[in-house]
């Protein structure tokens, strides 16, 4: 798993995280899951954690209207489900996978367990939780962004997996998301999102795929996001 530690992901977690997540990940369970396994649902009793090692899988929220709402896609590197060792309540978002997808899972009482041991890990694990909540958040910001170029780029940013920062090494993404879904999380209509996409795949920023958007460069992607909001 020594790998895992090229992500960029683990590079902005500070005060010896690595130690951490190094540890838990030799305490978890090694799985694996086909493309449209629900993983955990909204309103699942509380229990551990889960790291993706491979594939992609998203998270998604009740709406007021009863359907789900995608938020973010979960990445090699990425936890999920940690609120709740926090808060002991059910678990409030459902995660699917998108693809097949590894991932480890942590029990609860062993995640507890070896916290106890050490109190300063709670720190580090308060990080992850804080992190998942600024996703949120972020969510429902790239919603209120009048410029609908704009909106449309910080939504790819994000479900790229980059946020508040550029990767420290830059890395391609092959989104499993559709140009409707895109539209969906955009607010925008068809003709609308595909007449961004052309224009993005025209300079270089992405290419279109079946059901799928490759982003060649997310640093790339980062950068033409920051330019836009000067």
């Amino acid at each position: 798993m020594n790998n895992l530690k090229n992500f960029d992901k683990f590079s902005i977690v500070q005060d010896g995280s690595w130690d951490l997540l190094s540890a838990l990940i030799e305490l978890g369970k090694r799985k694996f899951a086909p493309p449209r396994t629900t993983i955990i649902n909204a309103g699942d009793p509380p229990g551990g954690l889960f790291l993706v090692t491979d594939g992609c899988a998203d998270v998604s929220f009740p709406s007021s209207s009863g359907e789900e709402a995608l938020c973010r896609l979960c990445w090699p590197g990425d936890w999920f489900g940690h609120v709740s060792i926090f808060t002991h309540v059910e678990r409030r978002a459902t995660v699917r996978s998108r693809t097949s997808l590894s991932y480890i899972y942590v029990p609860a009482p062993t995640v507890l367990k070896f916290l106890e041991e050490d109190s300063g890990h709670w720190r580090t694990l308060a990080s992850l939780v804080i992190r998942e909540l600024q996703s949120e958040m972020t969510a429902h910001s790239d919603l209120l962004i009048g410029d609908s170029r704009l909106r449309c780029l910080a939504t790819l940013v994000r479900l790229c997996g980059c946020n508040g920062q550029p990767p420290a090494v830059d890395y391609s993404r092959q989104l499993p998301v559709s140009q409707e879904e895109l539209g969906q999380l955009t607010n925008l209509c068809r003709n609308g999102i595909g007449t961004l996409l052309r224009k993005f795949r025209q300079n270089g920023i992405i290419s279109l795929q079946y059901r799928g958007i490759h982003v060649p460069s997310v640093r790339r992607l980062w950068f033409n996001y920051q330019e836009a909001t000067i």
